[in-house]
């Protein structure tokens, strides 16, 4: 199947609003990355294809964004892209890096884990999420933090993606693991990455809509909840999540750009919870928010 290359050249302040429609429209097994053409001017958003794109789809997509931002819609360019491994090539750019207590590493790193911290072993693909994200590094910084505060006895990853953040949990969990993923191939990919770190015995991955299913209900509540998902299934959540976190527990939400995090910072208020932080990267936010 040929792989496609969309790019499309958007103002420096739509740049974020671009890429998060863009991964939501073609999924979260489509690359789509960010390149700054002028600094504080223009931004190019790139995405890569399996086979011939939509192009009603695309069109409406930019069409949306470049409307709230009351702006003409940006020329779409596609390109038909040789054959070639992406994978690979999405490999050789993937160099490890650190967060706090974690080492995050692909397998054909040559060197090994820096003394004293926790590696963390994940291969980029087309699918899920390598931790190179700035809502995923908001997420390992906030584990790191609360880990090193205290030792939570029960923790959940929510939308668990490739595992990282509930592989970065047992490092600082008193118990196993639990992770969840409406996506039944994301909860394959998590219990594999387990496997590769070696905590497979202590991460319980379950295919579940939101919380729903036998096995979280059993374990709540949680002293710890992670989930980087999205704003708007953070907001609809709020009222489960809260259900389901122990009396001064933390809840991490990610997923969210920073002109969205009032939004959900007022869902989980409403909850009776209050911030206890809040971390900007970039465009994206991270919060942790306590029962």
């Amino acid at each position: 199947m040929s792989v496609w290359k969309l790019e499309v050249t958007v103002p420096v302040n739509t740049r974020a609003a671009f890429e998060l429609a863009l991964q939501e429209a073609l999924g979260e097994d489509v690359p789509v990355a960010s390149t700054e053409l002028r600094e504080g001017i223009d931004w190019r958003v790139d995405a890569y294809i399996d086979g011939f794109p939509n192009r009603d789809l695309l069109g409406k997509v930019i069409a949306t964004v470049a409307d709230a931002f009351a702006i003409p819609p940006p020329a779409v360019m596609l390109t038909e892209l040789e054959d070639k491994d992406w994978v690979a090539e999405n490999q050789r750019s993937f160099q490890p890096f650190l967060v706090g207590r974690y080492f995050v590493y692909p397998s054909f790193h040559k060197g090994g884990v820096p003394k004293g911290q926790t590696g963390i072993q994940i291969d980029p693909g087309m699918a899920f999420g390598t931790g190179t994200h700035p809502t995923t590094r908001g997420c390992l910084t906030a584990i790191d933090e609360i880990g090193r505060a205290g030792r939570p006895q029960s923790c959940i990853d929510v939308g668990c993606g490739s595992g990282i953040l509930a592989i970065a949990m047992t490092a600082i969990a008193g118990r196993r693991v639990l992770a969840c993923d409406n996506d039944p191939v994301a909860v394959q990919v998590t219990e594999e990455n387990a496997r590769i770190n070696g905590v497979e015995a202590r991460v319980i991955a379950v295919h579940a809509e939101g919380l729903d299913h036998d096995v979280i209900r059993r374990r709540a509540p949680f002293d710890l909840i992670v989930a980087n998902i999205l704003a708007q299934p953070l907001i609809e959540l709020a009222p489960a999540l809260a259900r389901a976190l122990a009396d001064e527990g933390r809840i991490v939400l990610s997923g969210l750009l920073n002109t969205q995090a009032a939004d959900v910072i007022e869902a989980y208020r409403g909850q009776g919870m209050t911030l206890d932080k809040q971390l900007a990267l970039g465009d994206w936010t991270t919060l942790v928010m306590k029962g």
